[in-house]
């Protein structure tokens, strides 16, 4: 007792300090250095999201950094598709123009006029009867036939090589109505394959007119 109180105050200090520093190299963790639940779940909610979202935006900011570039869509692929106001016939004198003056064309439920014209695109219109339906009827086969029309008849006309369009307006008969869809796509496509011969027809002829050119006379 006498020798352990007979150290000096350096002494001990000096025996504390060894002691801690003897606990730091010790590889076990301590019951209070060990990590709480709350504390990893603070590190495994916020953290690691704070961490995955400070290097996303550095990688983003980074000049080195780069990303695959997302390819443009084909427009040729979508133009082949598309049905705009400028291909639509809808002016009243239009369509008794085209309807008095066109070629006639007959499906089972479809009477077809035809003008070939030397216009830069192909022009559709409908005129859709109710024949004692509904308005609601009319509009539904309206929009199946525009949809028909924009899938088969623009699609087959802009592929091919003539150099002419067409005005073409298409009214619905009564036998219309009670036709199903895979009837009237039947009779769109029949009648398709028949403006496409149509169109090519016309074009050799006109082409063979430009070749030949006027007769001369003496």
């Amino acid at each position: 007792m006498e020798a352990r109180s007979a150290r000096t105050p350096y002494q001990r200090l000096h025996s504390l300090e060894s002691t801690w520093a003897s606990r730091r190299t010790v590889p076990a963790i301590s019951d209070a250095s060990a990590p709480t639940g709350s504390v990893s779940e603070c590190q495994r909610d916020g953290g690691a999201k704070f961490s995955a979202a400070a290097a996303e935006r550095g990688a983003s900011d980074s000049p080195f950094s780069s990303r695959p570039s997302t390819q443009a869509p084909d427009s040729s692929k979508s133009e082949n598709h598309r049905f705009t106001r400028r291909q639509r016939i809808t002016r009243g004198a239009d369509l008794q123009s085209i309807a008095r003056e066109g070629k006639r064309l007959r499906t089972a439920s479809l009477d077809v006029r035809v003008v070939v014209t030397s216009r830069r695109q192909t022009r559709i219109g409908f005129v859709v009867p109710k024949h004692r339906h509904s308005a609601v009827r009319r509009n539904r086969l309206k929009r199946t036939l525009r949809e028909l029309a924009r899938l088969t008849v623009l699609t087959t006309l802009r592929a091919t090589k003539a150099g002419s369009s067409m005005d073409i307006v298409m009214r619905t008969l009564p036998a219309a109505y009670m036709a199903s869809f895979g009837a009237l796509r039947a009779e769109v496509e029949s009648l398709s394959a028949r403006l496409l011969r149509l169109n090519e027809t016309s074009s050799r002829q006109t082409n063979t007119e430009d070749v030949s050119g006027p007769s001369s006379t003496q």
